[in-house]
């Protein structure tokens, strides 16, 4: 049933190209620089970081403003630092009758929620993440419902509570929040562009829903010009799933019909990712390029950027992408894993450690981050105790991946560790039932094995 409602919103997305006019969206805004917006929060400029968000605020009701300075400043601010908690909390203590500490807060926690969530699917993500997921959010509603009670006229604080709702399945509370909150600012960017991003089908979102709210919107442009960039959405989406099938060729018309009807940052990046899967490296840049004109210093889109560029044989300017990434989100682990590569690639070693304690901060279970540092471990640094520990972690965590018992092998093999035995052992079966295995390796691994035999070692540890 959901793949026809998604055709119904294709013919209706289509239909909807012909009727939408070409009405400017924002105005162009000059951004704060997000490091100079993290400095004030680490150097305890608080009042300062207070009296940004209020002018901005101050202007959004005055009608003069771009709301979307508010939700920039909070983003960055919401990185998941966890030295960030501590300043946070002194904040809200010390001012105690002030909304902004609180929103900040709710903001930061939403942002720890997300990194707990993780990036696997919901059925393969465990329950003590999902559980600190929960938490988290918890507490960020606990600071919203704070923030509105001392300021009850509030869009940011709105605009997360729709995206708090969402990821706590909280359905049958969510078309009221919105209501709720378009009654007091019917032309909020933040509160529309939230509920839309509900209504993925990730989500549990409803195409029917969809098409009714962007149609609903549309008719609002005339007197709320500034909801322009959101016109694009349902075609983004439905783009997404298509990308998402790796029907990337498909997925492209979409995306073209999202930026041509809603020039918003997500839709000229999501294009740009998807002109790299088709490896149209020049479009790609273009696009990121764009989107970053529209939304500075875009962690995710910088992310992208580098991948692209190091498509291109452009390292330095990839690994420079990546250095101000890494700054702007330092624990968001896709970032630190590509800043790690790269930088051992280009053999500066100096940050990779940190790299990758900070990606595992967040996710302790994740064999390719305990894989990829015993790696390094092994081929850089030419530490195989600290390789095998590691190494051996990843195995736990992942023992049906080949490639992690034939480098666990390899570094008790320069070890002479008679442990060798069981990776050895766990390789060869992996190989027989269907695992990946190099030709080389499974060479390798043999000539140890019999090596092992011939010259007695490790006696009394039974071999293959």
């Amino acid at each position: 049933m959901k793949k026809i409602l998604f055709r119904l919103l294709l013919q209706f997305t289509l239909l909807f190209s012909l009727s939408v006019q070409t009405v400017s969206g924002f105005s162009a805004a000059v951004f704060p620089d997000r490091l100079q917006i993290l400095a004030l929060l680490e150097n305890d400029q608080l009042d300062a970081l207070e009296e940004l968000l209020l002018s901005f605020q101050s202007e959004y009701e005055q009608g003069t403003g771009d709301e979307r300075m508010i939700a920039y400043i909070l983003e960055t601010l919401a990185n998941s630092n966890p030295e960030y908690e501590a300043v946070l909390n002194d904040w809200v203590v010390s001012h105690s009758g002030k909304y902004v500490p609180r929103l900040v807060r709710a903001y930061y926690y939403y942002g720890v929620a997300w990194s707990w969530r993780g990036h696997r699917d919901r059925k393969d993500t465990s329950l003590i993440r999902l559980e600190k997921m929960t938490d988290f959010l918890q507490l960020a509603a606990g600071d919203i419902t704070r923030a509105t009670q001392l300021k009850p006229q509030l869009s940011a604080a709105d605009a997360l509570s729709l995206k708090i709702l969402m990821m706590l399945d909280g359905g049958e509370y969510i078309k009221q929040t919105l209501q709720e909150a378009l009654d007091i600012s019917p032309a909020s960017y933040l509160v529309r562009s939230s509920y839309l991003w509900s209504l993925r089908p990730e989500w549990d979102g409803q195409p029917d829903e969809l098409m009714r709210f962007m149609k609903e919107t549309g008719t609002m442009l005339r007197k709320y010009p500034q909801l322009r960039p959101l016109m694009g959405y349902a075609d983004y989406i439905f783009a997404d799933s298509l990308a998402e099938q790796k029907r990337f060729k498909e997925a492209a018309d979409h995306y073209d019909f999202a930026v041509k009807k809603g020039e918003d940052h997500i839709n000229y990046r999501e294009r740009g990712i998807n002109y790299y899967h088709l490896q149209d490296y020049d479009k790609a840049m273009q696009d990121f390029d764009h989107a970053l004109i529209i939304w500075p210093q875009d962690p995710r889109v910088l992310r992208w950027r580098a991948r692209t560029l190091q498509r291109m044989q452009q390292d330095e300017a990839a690994l420079a992408d990546l250095d101000l990434a890494v700054r702007l989100a330092p624990m968001e682990r896709y970032t630190l894993m590509a800043h790690a590569l790269l930088s051992r690639k280009m053999k500066r070693y100096e940050q990779v450690l940190d790299d990758y304690e900070n990606a595992l901060f967040y996710n302790r279970e994740d064999a390719d981050i305990w894989f990829a540092r015993g790696m390094h471990y092994s081929h850089e640094l030419i530490n195989f105790e600290a390789a095998g520990i590691d190494l051996k972690r990843a195995t736990e965590l992942g023992p049906d991946n080949p490639a992690y018992w034939y480098e666990y092998a390899a570094v008790l093999h320069y070890q002479l560790d008679c442990n060798i035995v069981v990776p050895l052992e766990q390789y060869r079966k992996l190989c027989k039932t269907g695992g990946v295995c190099r030709a080389s390796e499974l060479k390798w691994v043999r000539h140890a094995q019999h090596w092992l035999e011939e010259n007695n070692r490790c006696e009394g540890v039974p071999l293959s």
